[in-house]
């Protein structure tokens, strides 16, 4: 798939791993996801990115309107890297996650 032209949401922090209280991404994101309402989710991984693809609600006002989302987390260097995407949209919600995934192909993290 090639990367579409989308209005791209793209945030994330940095964090020493003596910081990062959790075993792995799942615990974090199973800690982290359990008070917001979400649905389609989806794991996944490439090269050592871990990859929770999922889709928060919009407005009913917004009829066939996916907000879809990834957050992937990775460890380079003792650091713990988390990154979030989101694009909101009326193309499918598979469709979406596809397109974010494709973006984090993308993303390089240079020493």
């Amino acid at each position: 798939m090639d990367v579409i032209d989308v209005d791209l949401h793209f945030s994330g922090w940095l964090l020493p791993i003596e910081n990062f209280n959790f075993d792995n991404a799942g615990e974090f994101w199973a800690r982290g996801y359990s008070q917001i309402e979400f649905s389609n989710p989806e794991f996944r991984k490439t090269g050592d990115w871990e990859v929770f693809l999922y889709d928060v609600p919009v407005p009913e006002v917004f009829t066939d309107v996916y907000s879809s989302n990834l957050r992937a987390n990775l460890l380079c260097d003792d650091t713990w890297v988390d990154i979030r995407l989101s694009i909101t949209d009326r193309k499918p919600s598979e469709f979406l996650h596809d397109v974010l995934f494709e973006y984090l192909k993308i993303v390089q993290i240079i020493k």
